[in-house]
C-alpha cells in the first residue's frame, strides 16, 4: 500500500498540487529534490508535494504512480520528472490529462536500457537492481506514442547534457513548450533558477 505522506505550508491552497519524479538509479534525496522541497518551503508554497521513492522496475512504478496520482482531488497533482522520470511524468499526464514539466527527460528509455542490462546500484540508497529484458520491454509498453495534448508539457533542456542527446528530446517534444539553454549538464545546471517558470506553467489549468 502507498504511503500518500503529502507535504504542505497550509491546508486551503490554490496552487497545484506537485510530485517529483527523480531519475534512474536516483532517489528523494538527490540534489535536484533536495532543492526543490527548500524552494517551496522557503517561498511559503501553499499547494501539497510528494517526492516517492520509485520503484526498480517500470510496471511497479506505472502501479506506484496511478495509486499516487488518484489519491489527489480535484484536477489532479503538476508533474515534474527529471531524466527518467521525465518519461514517467509524460507517461502519467498523458494517461490522466496533467501538465508536466519534463527536465532533460528519456524520450526513448527502453531504447538506452537495452544497452543496460544487468546489476546496478541506486547512487543514494546503495540498493543494488537489475535491469531485464523485461523492463525494457514494460518501458516501451508504456510509451503512449503521439500525444493527444503534447502542450500540456514543458520540456527543459540543456545541450551540455552528457548522458542524453538532448536533440531526441527535442524532436520528440516539438510539439510541446520547449526551452533549450546553450550548456550545462544532464542535472541541468538552471534548475533552481528555472523552479518559478516550471511553476508557472504547472498553474496554467489551475
Amino acid at each position: 500500500m502507498l504511503t500518500t505522506d503529502w507535504k504542505s505550508t497550509a491546508l486551503a491552497t490554490e496552487e497545484p498540487d506537485l510530485i517529483y519524479l527523480h531519475g534512474f538509479r536516483s532517489a528523494p534525496s538527490s540534489e535536484k529534490a533536495r532543492e526543490l522541497e527548500a524552494w517551496l518551503h522557503e517561498t511559503g508554497y501553499r499547494g501539497h508535494w510528494f517526492i516517492p521513492q520509485l520503484a526498480t522496475t517500470p510496471g511497479e512504478v506505472e502501479a506506484q504512480l496511478a495509486e499516487l496520482i488518484e489519491c489527489v482531488p480535484g484536477k489532479g497533482p503538476g508533474l515534474i520528472g527529471s531524466s527518467l522520470g521525465g518519461f514517467f511524468a509524460m507517461v502519467m499526464a498523458e494517461r490522466y490529462g496533467l501538465s508536466a514539466v519534463l527536465i532533460n527527460p528519456a524520450a526513448y528509455p527502453y531504447r538506452l536500457m537495452e544497452e543496460s542490462l544487468g546489476e546496478h546500484t541506486n547512487l543514494y540508497t546503495g540498493e543494488r537492481f537489475d535491469v531485464t529484458q523485461e523492463h525494457v520491454q514494460q518501458l516501451q509498453a508504456m510509451d503512449p506514442g503521439t500525444l493527444s495534448h503534447p502542450e500540456r508539457l514543458m520540456v527543459m533542456l540543456e545541450t551540455g547534457d552528457e548522458t542524453l542527446d538532448y536533440r531526441q528530446a527535442g524532436e520528440r517534444f516539438a510539439a510541446s513548450r520547449l526551452v533549450v539553454h546553450e550548456g550545462g549538464n544532464h542535472r541541468y545546471s538552471r534548475f533552481h533558477t528555472e523552479l518559478p517558470l516550471m511553476l508557472d506553467f504547472l498553474r496554467r489549468d489551475q
